[in-house]
């Protein structure tokens, strides 16, 4: 039987091969499913704002997109808030990205043999795709400035929890299991009220980007990353 794996960050991933689902609930991975689901052409994730900027010259009808410290960068079109990914603002658009932790987490875990975004947002659309899916799979946690996030952790624990019968479940997988069944019933509360990254957006007035990360099912919508354009694209499953 194949395993579930959880990388509670990106660089636990050691082993080549196998299925990643990048995880970062606030806000990366969210709002490439939010973008990708209004119609963008793809999202091009880079580490550091350099590198965006680098790829914005060479293609100056792409936007640019990112945070630092939660922060739009500026000069950039968009910050990493969900509400700024419209179907007006990005349909038919190429999107560079870099913020503090998702792109950073796309890029570390290039050794894998297929990189999906999972979130909230495209839960169902991710439980699907990963059931009959003959390969390892790593859930891998993208953290904040290198420390475990709870809302990621939350969210692999929704995956392996709903894909126990069909995989079996090493013991991060089974941790993050336990803590997701305990919560279930009231995620959004409980990452309100407990997680770290959740209380710096709350301080910088970003309850809705909160809100809406957390809301199941609402695109149908899969990310699946493109190794030769070092991009993400659209699937619908």
């Amino acid at each position: 039987m194949y395993k579930i794996e959880i990388c509670f960050l990106p660089e636990e991933k050691k082993n080549k091969g196998g299925i990643s689902v990048v995880i970062d609930i606030l806000r990366f991975t969210s709002v490439v499913s939010y973008a990708l689901s209004n119609g963008a052409k793809s999202i091009i994730p880079v580490k550091t704002i350099e590198e965006a900027l680098e790829l914005k010259n060479r293609f100056p009808d792409y936007l640019l997109a990112g945070e630092r410290h939660s922060e739009k960068i500026e000069g950039f079109d968009f910050g990493n808030s969900p509400f700024e990914f419209t179907k007006r603002n990005v349909e038919g658009k190429n999107i560079i990205s870099t913020t503090t932790n998702g792109t950073r987490a796309v890029n570390t875990v290039q050794n894998s043999d297929e990189i999906i975004a999972g979130s909230y947002l495209n839960a169902r659309i991710v439980l699907n795709y990963l059931k009959n899916k003959k390969d390892d799979i790593y859930l891998i946690c993208s953290g904040t400035n290198g420390k475990v996030s709870m809302e990621d952790v939350l969210f692999a624990g929704l995956l392996s929890s709903n894909l126990k019968e069909d995989f079996h479940l090493g013991d991060s997988a089974r941790i993050g299991k336990e803590i997701y069944d305990i919560h279930k019933d009231d995620l959004q509360n409980f990452i309100l009220n407990n997680s770290e990254h959740a209380g710096v957006l709350l301080s910088k007035n970003k309850f809705d980007d909160i809100e809406l990360c957390g809301k199941i099912d609402v695109v149908e919508i899969l990310p699946v990353w493109r190794f030769k354009d070092r991009s993400f694209g659209r699937e619908k499953v």
